[in-house]
């Protein structure tokens, strides 16, 4: 949390703290420490889609997440907050 709060402080734009957070994020998901307590999961698919297949699974994508927010409403002490990020853009650019 302290690294977010100077990230705000830095950055009163958002561009600088959005791509400090997304860098954040990545390297815990990846990091060697592993609570055994809790679940890590990584996941890269790469897949050939129309504009509007990208559209519909965003929204299924959507709709899932939706629906598991609805699902773990509530205050229950065998949970903990999860953070579930995903990226679906076209394939980037080997060059950039």
């Amino acid at each position: 949390r302290d690294v977010v709060a100077s990230l705000v402080l830095a950055d009163r734009g958002g561009q600088l703290l959005t791509s400090a957070w997304a860098h954040h994020v990545v390297d815990v998901a990846y990091s060697a420490e592993k609570d055994p307590e809790s679940l890590r999961s990584i996941t890269h698919q790469a897949m050939r889609l129309t504009r509007a297949e990208a559209v519909e699974l965003s929204a299924d994508l959507e709709q899932v997440m939706q629906a598991w927010q609805q699902r773990t409403r509530g205050r229950d002490d065998a949970r903990r907050t999860y953070l579930y990020t995903a990226f679906l853009q076209p394939y980037p650019d080997e060059t950039s």
